[in-house]
């Protein structure tokens, strides 16, 4: 039997951009449809309206496995080593000055208030550290809260 390698017919992407508000940061999902139109506007929760770079396509580069290539006189076959699959720059560049890092009092802010919400103290440093690793610019207990529930809500 013969092993057929197929391409999609179609596909479905999505992006995700974060709110610019620093105090809310909630995160929105657009389809590649919405981002591709010219000024589309998201309306977040807190009443922030923003637009996102508009996206013009994506392109899906394949791996070529078949490329076989002589390394020397004895004919020794090598598999070329696969590409990585690229798309085209459609992530927005969000630049967040990582030297910045939360205080203590923040932090313990922030663990008691997931403490008074029912989170154990091992739990909420769980969050917490999560939270910072993916958002290293935080600097406000509030913000970092949120952004911990909203991991969890995401789990």
């Amino acid at each position: 039997m013969k092993t057929i390698n197929l391409k999609p017919i179609e596909y479905d992407v999505h992006f995700k951009f974060l709110c610019p508000n620093s105090s809310c940061c909630y995160p929105h999902w657009l389809s590649l449809k919405e981002a591709s139109l010219k000024d589309f506007k998201v309306v977040c929760e807190c009443g922030t309206v923003f637009s996102v770079k508009q996206i013009e396509k994506i392109k899906v580069k394949y791996i070529d496995n078949t490329v076989v290539k002589k390394r020397d006189i004895f004919a020794e076959r090598q598999i070329k080593q696969p590409e990585p699959i690229e798309l085209a720059e459609i992530e927005p560049k969000i630049i967040v000055d990582e030297s910045i890092e939360p205080s203590e009092n923040t932090v313990t802010k922030a663990k008691n208030l997931l403490s008074h919400y029912g989170f154990s103290v091992d739990e909420a440093e769980q969050m917490i550290e999560k939270t910072l690793s993916e958002n290293p610019g935080i600097d406000d207990y509030m913000v970092l809260v949120k952004h911990s529930l909203f991991l969890v809500k995401n789990d």
